[in-house]
């Protein structure tokens, strides 16, 4: 997959479960990188708020999810051009800064209350990607080159949705539904969160897709 071989565990990444770390952990999974793990609170973590997730490559220290996938496909993704960077990038920004907001309502605090994915009316940004993925045809990625380091970042939050919020659902975006869908269903995927969680979000999605809401409660429990 990657320009680079990474053939010792030269890579370590700070995370846990609970955190957006999974997400980088599947980008590597899916490009064959050899790594480790490690705890957040481990003193080597480069975040300079001791937070999660973070990288070590060497040298090389981040933080933030989409930096960190961002330089992943660029070392180990075969992101060879400026032209793919950005067209990875463009997605990475776009899930953090617009579709984050979006699906992942907080107060003034922090505080994650509700998602727009409830709203009877999708919000633009969820309408927009719906639109990108119808157009893009069956069976498509974020890229037309196929899945890529966007797709976990996208792909992600998507899922995490469901995971969260027990009557969420992607029945009135079917391209979206279709798209998370072949997101979980990845041996990636299935690594980096593990085989109960894409076994549940296979079930909730395809429930959406046979134009029905699943009853079941959120993987955390439905916390909301």
């Amino acid at each position: 997959h990657g320009r680079r071989a990474a053939a010792t565990a030269s890579v370590t990444l700070y995370g846990s479960q609970g955190s957006r770390s999974p997400l980088c952990n599947w980008y590597m999974h899916e490009c064959g990188v050899d790594f480790e793990m490690a705890a957040p609170r481990d003193p080597s973590n480069p975040h300079p708020m001791g937070q999660v997730p973070a990288l070590r490559d060497g040298d090389v220290a981040l933080f933030e999810s989409g930096a960190i996938l961002a330089y992943l496909a660029d070392a180990y993704g075969g992101a060879d051009t400026p032209a793919e960077r950005a067209d990875i990038t463009k997605w990475l920004v776009f899930a953090n800064a617009t579709l984050d907001p979006v699906l992942f309502k907080e107060t003034p605090d922090g505080k994650v209350y509700d998602t727009g994915v409830r709203e009877a009316t999708p919000p633009r940004a969820l309408a927009a990607l719906e639109a990108h993925l119808a157009a893009a045809g069956e069976g498509a990625y974020l890229l037309p080159s196929g899945f890529s380091a966007a797709d976990c970042n996208v792909g992600a939050y998507l899922l995490y949705v469901l995971q969260f919020f027990r009557d969420a659902s992607y029945a009135q975006l079917p391209a979206t539904a279709a798209y998370a869908l072949r997101c979980a269903k990845r041996e990636g995927y299935k690594k980096a969160f593990g085989e109960e969680t894409s076994a549940f979000l296979v079930s909730r999605l395809e429930a959406d897709l046979a134009g029905g809401v699943s009853k079941k409660n959120g993987l955390f429990g439905g916390l909301f």
